[in-house]
């Protein structure tokens, strides 16, 4: 016997749903009763209703999802510090518990040329196959090269599931789109299933998601991967939100700077000494360039952050020191004593220069800051030590242990040292910071550029 079923559409773009329920019976040539007939059609509706009431708690555990995904983020959006990629991320993954027992999850952004990806935000936030900002080649993962289309896939495999909305690795230790280490990795943390999400800006992939799961997962739902794809977005929307806040934030001391240094030439032009101050003019119309050029290269750093370049780590230091001593004039703070060097010469770092500039304009602010009311010192030097590049940044100002250990692990209440920490794991260096009896010294070091022969 066979029952038709049908279960009216949920939205309007949607199809209604209609099948077939199938009853068989041992006898051939059966004559089916008025009840009988009855009963299927019974049951039939009674099976429409399961499956349409299965589909509305889905729909609004789906919703509690997205609602509570949303939620962190606009509470993020509230705090005074702003909002911090990290903060959102591991806050919002621990809502997916009831839907994959999530081992460890990742956001990963992808270079323009799809050669290397740069680890965003994970949960846990310590322990991790990366650790955040950490930039790695594509292709030591076959799995990100199969989503880039950079690897074929010619075979359907017992151990992964490749789908257009994701690829499920059900057995990464038999996967062969898991590297070596991954699978090490896997094995030491229990992983037993792999998921990853592609995330799309206009047809190309941009970042991916990643979900180590604790169980042997066969399949996810449709809805489940629409949550994920949900989330994927709202933390794409995070990472922009974030980057926006950082700019907002690094533009105050060039910003400052600019002003004065403005005020200054319109002062000299006005006193028709234009012909006695020509040098000093031209200073002020090189800073004015230099700034107004950075200004729009941190405008454009919410997208992009430029090339790596060879760059001479005194000049940076000192010319933002420069912008820093305008900053502290024009905000009239009294007693400051300023020092520069000694300088080891030719020590250059590769790095990106907005980046390098932004890590000591915000070490510079904070320890401008840091000096007492009464007054004090504030010295800058550079110097190498074997195959590191430091430049060291010293206030007047003392540092209580407690507050040291937390400035370390990047868990200051102001925004620029959280900027600070961020970028150095990007440049692949380190901060140090020391206490003295009523002095603090930042220490940035980076590895150190050495010419080839």
């Amino acid at each position: 016997m066979a029952v038709p079923l049908e279960i009216t559409r949920f939205y309007p773009g949607e199809r209604d749903t209609v099948g077939v329920i199938q009853i068989y019976y041992p006898e051939k040539g059966r004559a089916f009763t008025p009840l009988e007939v009855q009963m299927a059609n019974l049951l039939a509706k009674r099976l429409s209703f399961v499956i349409a009431r299965k589909k509305i708690l889905s729909m609004h555990r789906s919703n509690e999802k997205r609602e509570a995904i949303v939620g962190h983020t606009f509470r993020a959006l509230r705090t005074r510090g702003g909002i911090k990629m990290k903060e959102v991320f591991n806050q919002v993954i621990p809502e997916l518990a009831d839907m994959v027992s999530v081992q460890s999850s990742a956001l990963f952004s992808v270079t323009d040329d799809f050669n290397h990806l740069v680890l965003e935000a994970g949960y846990p936030e310590m322990g991790g196959y990366h650790s955040v900002g950490k930039r790695f080649p594509v292709s030591t993962e076959p799995a990100f090269e199969l989503l880039f289309n950079l690897r074929d896939y010619p075979v359907d495999s017992a151990y992964e599931i490749l789908t257009p909305s994701y690829l499920l690795v059900v057995d990464p230790q038999k996967s062969e789109l898991i590297s070596d280490n991954m699978k090490h990795f896997a094995a030491v943390h229990s992983i037993n299933s792999i998921l990853y999400i592609p995330l799309t800006v206009d047809g190309e992939v941009s970042h991916i998601m990643t979900f180590d799961a604790l169980d042997q997962r066969q399949r996810y739902s449709d809805d489940e991967i629409n949550i994920f794809l949900f989330l994927g977005r709202e933390l794409m929307k995070a990472q922009k939100m974030e980057r926006l806040d950082d700019t907002l934030h690094d533009f105050k001391n060039p910003a400052i700077a600019i002003a004065g240094f403005a005020r200054r030439l319109k002062r000299l032009i006005q006193e028709d000494a234009c012909e006695d101050a020509t040098p000093q003019i031209q200073k002020y119309l090189d800073i004015l360039f230099e700034e107004t050029s950075r200004l729009q290269e941190l405008a454009l750093s919410v997208y992009e952050v430029g090339k790596e370049q060879v760059v001479s780590l005194r000049q940076v230091l000192q010319r933002r020191f420069e912008i820093n001593k305008e900053a502290i004039r024009e905000q009239l703070k009294q007693n400051i004593t300023l020092r520069e060097g000694p300088f080891e010469p030719n020590l250059k770092v590769r790095c990106y220069v907005t980046h390098l500039e932004r890590v000591f304009d915000n070490l510079l602010n904070n320890a401008t800051k840091a000096i007492p009311l009464k007054g004090g010192l504030l010295a800058i030097r550079t110097y190498g030590d074997d195959e590191w590049a430091c430049a060291e940044i010293s206030n007047t100002g003392h540092l209580y242990e407690e507050d040291r250990q937390r400035l370390i692990e990047g868990y200051g209440e102001g925004r620029g040292l959280y900027i600070t920490h961020r970028i150095m794991r990007l440049l692949k260096g380190k901060i140090e910071i020391r206490g003295g009896k009523n002095s603090t010294t930042f220490v940035v070091r980076l590895p150190r550029y050495k010419e080839e022969s």
